[in-house]
């Protein structure tokens, strides 16, 4: 294997480290499988450096993080919503009867989405960016025997941070957790780690109606989603957003009201 211009510690302690933005004592959750991007070597070298930078955090200030890795895409004055953030943010929104038009999802995702003192903890079950769940591109930037492979990866990664999230949910104790997917390529079902975070099985939340997930633990209400990418939505993500977060206002509406230290 040629040489890389990864640093297996630097990218170790990452994946140990490091999972999202906000604040875990926020009020609530929003759990996805893992964040986009990843598409070459240099990409995922300045985020790591970045992070170590940074004081190498378990949860980023994403309003400040990503304009620091020079993307300025979804924050600042010239932001554009991001296709995975812009609904959940509607269904948020929704959640806590608010309007979901254009301008207030873009002014959310700018200044609150996973901000350090806002009312959002967004993290990801899985630490590396990829461009798909279809694509590995970590095994030529790296010689980690864990990181030939999704396969390996999995196997590394996935129960460990399952762990590590449940020791935080517990301490944070947020009122609304809702994880968005469902599935890895193989398939891989990600049902049974949901469950095992929430501490609890799920059943439909709505009878006779596939659209939500539902279980509930100690003062905690999880939910469970389908992506925003999922092909059998589109293009009716915004519909089904928009469902969803009316279904979360009526079961659990004020407890995702905003609750920022």
């Amino acid at each position: 294997m040629g040489a890389t211009m990864l640093d297996a510690s630097l990218l170790s302690d990452y994946c140990e480290r490091f999972f999202g933005f906000g604040r875990w004592n926020a009020p609530v959750w929003l759990i996805g499988i893992e964040e986009a991007g990843g598409h070459d070597e240099a990409e995922i070298k300045l985020r790591l450096d970045t992070w170590a930078a940074r004081s190498r955090l378990a949860l980023e200030d994403a309003p400040s993080f990503y304009p620091a890795l020079g993307n300025n895409a979804w924050h600042g004055s010239e932001a554009e919503l991001q296709p995975t953030w812009q609904q959940l943010i509607r269904m948020l929104l929704r959640t806590q009867g608010e309007a979901d038009t254009g301008p207030a999802l873009l002014d959310y995702q700018r200044r609150h989405l996973g901000s350090a003192n806002g009312e959002t903890c967004v993290v990801e079950l899985l630490p590396l960016p990829s461009p798909r769940t279809g694509i590995w591109n970590y095994s030529h930037w790296c010689a980690l025997p864990w990181l030939q492979n999704r396969t390996e990866y999995l196997r590394a990664m996935r129960e460990k941070r399952a762990r590590m999230l449940m020791e935080q949910l517990r301490v944070g104790r947020p009122k609304l957790v809702v994880f968005y997917g469902t599935t890895l390529p193989g398939p891989v079902s990600l049902l049974p780690t949901w469950a095992r975070i929430a501490g609890a099985d799920f059943y439909q939340a709505v009878p006779d109606r596939r659209i939500l997930l539902e279980s509930k633990s100690n003062r905690t209400s999880f939910f469970v989603t389908k992506h925003p990418a999922a092909e059998d939505i589109r293009p009716n993500a915004d519909a089904y957003f928009r469902e969803v977060g009316d279904i979360l206002r009526i079961k659990c509406g004020k407890d995702a009201s905003p609750d920022v230290p």
